[in-house]
């Protein structure tokens, strides 16, 4: 039995360990477009590789998966974030750390760790890995290469390959089973090779990014400042984040800004990224308290040298100069008026977002293969026996904090598993 998989990044190569620990009789290869495999893997995290999540902080999947978390319930049940870790730490042998915000990582705080890992057990299981080898179509062989639909394991699917490369090593490729997980396209084309299924594809656009604020604003003076539980939302829908937020040069970034721009991909994307922005510092009833705390305890301090311990003095002085207050007025001289607007500015100060920050490596894209088109249970076509689709290729995606990657091994196992007892259910008849 031959088994492909087109694409080398964490499902891809997940997949296959696991398919050979299935089933160590079938011939398992890896197709990689790129030169090294896992190479998005290498740079995740900021080179130390978040690849999970304790989910202790997620009462709800949405939260964390904006698209496909009836997908990712689903997949839990079959390989769960606690499998994952276990897997790692007993069965790759990597030493693993939860950290304050519920972020896992080698203890080593090294991804090559987690890529080597990865690939040292897939070799070890005679998983063959064909880099540079850029799929270029994958259709039914035989019938002159037209596709129909198909529901009979008989079927061997023709996988083709772009014949530009210099390394590239063979022309066409025939399989049983096909597993397409090439991680998310910056570029709808990029699933091109597709076509020929007709598979739906979800158009792509980015998903986590940065947020550029209009140049003119003051704003920018404040950069470098990190405060934390802040809101992010923009006015008239229903897009919320809450996180540490980043002041920088260019506009805000940070973990707030991340999963704004993960849940606001489309309307964004559908607005040009330019849309209204509000910040809320605090919560109401902090600050309401903060206030009349001091005016009934420090009447005599200035304003200015009594800000609240999550904002910084910075920022605090900018947020006074916003409120039209004076720097060296006191708790007892500010006025009802004052007080309203101060409350009002740390609740809703207005900005305007004008474009996304540039589109890094690591971040992940939303669209896809469509989830109309596979088995939730199993992620099989559901026109096409024998081709399966795990990881970002799917129109998945979540926020940041290992959930992408999770989402990743998640897939790959539950594939695996599928494909395991599809061929076992086969045999037996």
């Amino acid at each position: 039995m031959n088994i492909a998989i087109i694409g080398g990044g964490a499902a891809g190569v997940f997949c296959s360990i696991q398919l050979k620990t299935f089933l160590p009789q079938s011939a398992v290869t890896i197709y990689e477009a790129g030169n090294k495999p896992l190479a998005k893997v290498a740079i995740t995290g900021g080179g130390r590789c978040n690849l999970t999540n304790s989910f202790k902080n997620i009462s709800n999947l949405k939260n964390a998966y904006p698209r496909g978390e009836q997908l990712i319930k689903r997949a839990f049940k079959t390989f769960s974030p606690q499998q994952t870790y276990n897997y790692f730490e007993k069965e790759l042998g990597v030493s693993l750390v939860t950290q304050e915000d519920e972020c896992v990582f080698p203890r080593s705080q090294n991804a090559m760790e987690i890529v080597n890992a990865l690939i040292n057990k897939a070799m070890s299981l005679g998983v063959q890995i064909e880099t540079n080898h850029r799929v270029s179509s994958v259709q039914l062989a035989g019938g002159n290469g037209k596709i129909t639909e198909s529901k009979h394991n008989s079927h061997k699917y023709l996988i083709s390959f772009h014949s530009s490369h210099k390394d590239r090593k063979i022309n066409s490729v025939s399989a049983d089973y096909v597993i397409v997980t090439t991680g998310g396209a910056p570029k709808t084309e990029f699933l091109n090779f597709l076509k020929e299924l007709d598979i739906k594809i979800i158009p792509s656009t980015p998903s986590l990014f940065t947020l550029n604020l209009n140049e003119s604003n003051p704003f920018s003076s404040l950069q470098g400042i990190v405060v934390k539980n802040v809101t992010l939302s923009i006015p008239g829908t229903n897009f919320k984040s809450h996180d540490t937020l980043l002041i920088t040069h260019w506009g805000i970034s940070g973990p707030a800004t991340l999963k704004l721009s993960s849940y606001a991909s489309r309307y964004l994307a559908e607005n040009q990224y330019n849309a209204p922005l509000q910040i809320r510092w605090m919560e109401e009833k902090q600050i309401e308290e903060f206030i009349s705390y001091n005016i009934l305890h420090s009447p005599s301090r200035q304003i200015q040298n009594t800000h609240p311990q999550s904002i910084p003095k910075r920022l605090w002085s900018y947020i006074l100069s916003n409120a039209s207050l004076r720097e060296e007025i006191t708790w007892k001289e500010i006025k009802k008026k004052g007080v309203n607007k101060l409350v009002q500015i740390i609740l809703n100060d207005s900005y305007r977002i004008s474009s996304k920050g540039e589109y890094k490596e690591e971040f992940v894209t939303c669209g896809g293969v469509s989830l109309s088109e596979i088995d939730l249970y199993t992620l099989e076509s559901k026109r096409y026996k024998g081709v399966y689709f795990a990881g970002e290729v799917l129109d998945v995606d979540a926020i940041t904090g290992g959930f992408n990657l999770q989402a990743a091994w998640s897939c790959a196992y539950s594939v695996a598993a599928a494909i395991h007892k599809s061929f076992y259910s086969c045999t037996t008849q």
